[in-house]
């Protein structure tokens, strides 16, 4: 699964993989906050944009990592 999500959203897997490797995997009042912002650029990117589209336009997307 964690193969297929690499694929499929990089920039959300880096985003995560990046969160844990900080955060040492502790669920802290921090990790909270770092994990909301991440989770607000990774919402604010071309990729979470392209993944909507190209499902209505029903063809694979096209990730950039941006």
């Amino acid at each position: 699964i964690a193969e297929s999500i690499a694929l499929g959203a990089p920039l959300a897997a880096q985003a995560i993989k990046a969160l844990l490797w900080d955060n040492g995997g502790v669920v802290t009042t921090q990790g909270y906050q770092s994990a909301s912002e991440a989770m607000a650029r990774v919402q604010a990117s071309a990729d979470a944009k392209e993944g909507p589209r190209a499902f209505v336009e029903k063809r694979a997307p096209r990730w950039s990592g941006r």
